[in-house]
């Protein structure tokens, strides 16, 4: 009766499906019971289309995850910036790329965003000139994604990682920099936009002989070991020839040295910075711990034809929570796919509505969980058991008397377990007499 109450009180279109306090406002104009209010609490947080329509208490956000560099081309970003207006070399998009640890940047314009395009660009125009990188970090791009550009990065030994859907924090280093970059372009194109990927390779250069305050060195002496002449040095007189040249080994050596200088000191201010980072970012953390088979909603930003993201539901679900692939990462399990999301990007899914595919999928899912805990369990060697005081004491007695002294216990011997055939049977006989199961797990 309670429930039908509190029901018609919220659910139907004359009472709007509101928050906690009006649907209580609503609900004592007629009616009274005992605890009353925590019942209505209940229901409203249990409601499956509030949690799916409204975003109702906290957001979820975990503790900043860091990942540290310590040499240049361990780590490259890449991403796509556009579509801009096409210029009058025929280009429409910009390929940026940026390394982690030393901050160079640099930004290709491309007549488009195709796997081919991107790949070519990435080889002939960097790898070709710096080396290949340890790792490339991109978005979930279909040009990034391709066949074509995997067997690109496995033919040159390059690890390829990826963000998570919807989440571009991870590759936020490449995202800080296209906001540079775009207030850089702004600043000199024309009034018809057609000359923007004329600007690219003096603006970049602009950057990396820039300081940078994380690293505290410009990229260009990080990557290259000194920094380049600037127009105005040598306008001015400051870039002058040096007359007392060294030797080539002592060059080498002293170019050596001072790379090791620089790079060891940005990689303690890059250290010093990500500490500082996330001590800021974990002051507002909200962390919510999910475990294998948990129901979860997953916020959905996706758009459709026609529909206007305003009137849609800003949380799909129920799904289930299939695995954990790290700290901050969970594998999700929809009804026809799994998909890697971010701990910011799901909530609880606390109603009691659950369609059936998601029971299914959630018994076989916890049913592989304890399958698979089972196999862990008996991988692990068993102990030898011990003897205790009283079988000590006997077998001395025996030994004194000349007899042989047999082991009691079927299931071990003195070198630890013994044979499958010897520990087949079901019983055993004890010291006292009797005859007692042989439990399952020393059984063969």
């Amino acid at each position: 009766m309670q429930k039908e109450v509190i029901q018609s009180c919220h659910n139907p279109p004359y009472s709007g499906h509101l928050g906690e306090a009006k649907t209580l406002e609503r609900v004592r104009q007629s009616y009274h019971w005992y605890g009353m209010g925590g019942d209505v609490h209940l229901f409203v947080k249990m409601c499956p289309h509030c949690s799916a329509c409204k975003s109702m208490g906290p957001k979820k956000r975990a503790k900043l995850q860091s990942y540290q560099v310590g040499a240049p081309l361990d780590r490259l970003h890449l991403d796509i910036l556009g579509p801009f207006p096409v210029s009058n070399s025929g280009n429409k998009y910009i390929l940026v790329i940026i390394d982690q640890f030393t901050r160079w940047v640099e930004a290709f314009p491309i007549p488009d965003q195709g796997a081919e395009t991107t790949a070519k660009k990435l080889v002939y125009d960097f790898i070709a000139r710096f080396g290949a990188p340890l790792e490339l970090h991109t978005d979930q791009g279909r040009n990034f994604e391709s066949s074509l550009f995997r067997n690109v990065c496995k033919l040159l030994q390059i690890t390829k990682t990826r963000t998570t859907p919807y989440h571009p924090s991870s590759n936020g280093q490449v995202e800080r920099f296209n906001r540079t970059l775009l207030q850089m372009l702004r600043c000199y194109v024309d009034e018809n936009q057609r000359n923007w990927d004329e600007q690219l390779p003096l603006l970049t250069a602009a950057y990396r002989s820039s300081r940078h305050m994380v690293t505290g060195f410009t990229p260009n002496r990080l990557m290259l070991g000194r920094e380049v002449h600037q127009p105005h040095d040598i306008q001015c007189g400051t870039a002058r020839l040096k007359s007392n040249a060294m030797e080539v080994v002592d060059y080498i050596y002293h170019l050596e040295e001072s790379l090791k200088e620089a790079q060891s000191l940005a990689r303690s201010h890059l250290r010093t910075a990500q500490e500082r980072q996330k001590k800021v970012y974990d002051l507002r953390a909200n962390e919510h711990t999910y475990s294998i088979g948990d129901l979860v909603f997953v916020k959905d930003d996706t758009k459709k034809k026609g529909l206007s993201p305003k009137l849609r539901a800003l949380w799909r679900g129920p799904l289930i929570v299939a695995a954990h692939r790290g700290p901050v990462l969970y594998e999700i399990q929809g009804p026809k796919h799994r998909t890697i999301m971010h701990h910011d990007r799901l909530k609880p899914y606390d109603s009691e509505v659950i369609p059936v595919w998601v029971s299914r999928q959630r018994s076989k899912i916890l049913q592989q969980c304890q399958d698979q805990d089972h196999l862990n369990a008996e991988d692990v060697p068993l102990a030898p058991v011990l003897p205790l005081p009283g079988d000590l004491d006997k077998a001395s007695q025996d030994e004194g008397s000349g007899q042989t002294v047999q082991p009691k216990g079927p299931a071990y011997h003195q070198g630890g377990r013994r044979s499958d055939e010897e520990s087949s049977e079901k019983t055993f006989k004890t010291l006292s007499g009797r005859i007692v199961n042989r439990p399952e797990r020393f059984r063969h």
